[in-house]
């Protein structure tokens, strides 16, 4: 994308890209839960793995090969591990790593307990509807901030935006019923549009020729993150209630933001 797109326009298409999968994100809940109904739990898991076999083919044909700005030099695993190091030694693109990394992640924490919090305020499957909201307010942020915030006040909000994820998640506190708990979600999620303003100040620091690397490492870092919190959520619901493990992840996002606040400020050190 950086070689296709360049300066704001970057970060305008990165926004596209995620609105892109979130509404992906949003409509397969519901298709989910209509072959769920009509099929039962087993025909849902069949349409999917035929589904993501189709994915497969659709990009396999359908992307054009561009050439890669490095070649690895003898093992491509040797290469990657060096490269991966290199970064993670620098000290401003450590910070950006762990700034897209840290916040958002913690905040996802919170989305494990949904469903016992659902179950335990109406219905288990109600659940869906913070799921969606989770997915709306993904979508929502990433449209207000890429497409009408400039530049400058994008990278002057990733900080307020970073706080915003785990701020309302406090609210469960209060135990609200799930309509008011969705729109917390949507709130809290809508924060998850801070990375935007973290975008060009990260294609800055990392050199052209290990680019692609760098941002597969963010890309491929927040799942890997993603599925650690998650387990460590489950541990902890065995522990406490759904509603505690919720706020303490609330609290562990917006602690890591207030740590990472100078990088995710725009007076970042480079």
């Amino acid at each position: 994308m950086p070689e296709i797109l360049h300066g704001p326009q970057y970060v305008l298409g990165r926004a596209v890209l995620n609105m892109t999968s979130y509404s992906a994100q949003a409509a397969g809940f519901a298709f989910g839960g209509v072959l769920v109904v009509t099929l039962g739990t087993r025909g849902a898991l069949w349409v999917a793995t035929v589904v993501s076999l189709a994915a497969v083919v659709v990009l396999g044909f359908g992307l054009r090969p561009r050439p890669a700005r490095l070649v690895a030099t003898g093992s491509a695993l040797r290469q990657t591990w060096r490269t991966n190091g290199l970064l993670l030694r620098t000290r401003a693109i450590r910070g950006l790593l762990l700034s897209h990394w840290l916040p958002v992640t913690l905040a996802i924490g919170a989305e494990a307990l949904f469903v016992p919090y659902a179950a335990g305020h109406g219905g288990a499957s109600l659940a869906s509807a913070m799921f969606w909201a989770i997915a709306a307010g993904n979508f929502a942020g990433d449209l207000l901030v890429g497409r009408f915030v400039g530049p400058v006040l994008q990278e002057r909000l990733s900080f307020w935006l970073a706080l915003l994820l785990g701020a309302p998640l406090l609210c469960f506190l209060a135990q609200p019923n799930v309509a008011v708990a969705s729109a917390l979600c949507f709130l809290s999620a809508s924060g998850a549009s801070y990375h935007l303003g973290l975008q060009l100040r990260f294609l800055s620091v990392v050199p052209a020729s290990v680019r692609a690397q760098a941002f597969g490492l963010i890309y491929s870092g927040i799942p890997a993150m993603q599925g650690m919190v998650l387990a460590l959520a489950g541990a902890l619901a065995e522990l406490m209630s759904p509603v505690t493990v919720i706020v303490v992840f609330a609290l562990a996002s917006g602690v890591s933001s207030l740590l990472l606040a100078p990088h995710l400020r725009v007076s970042s050190p480079a």
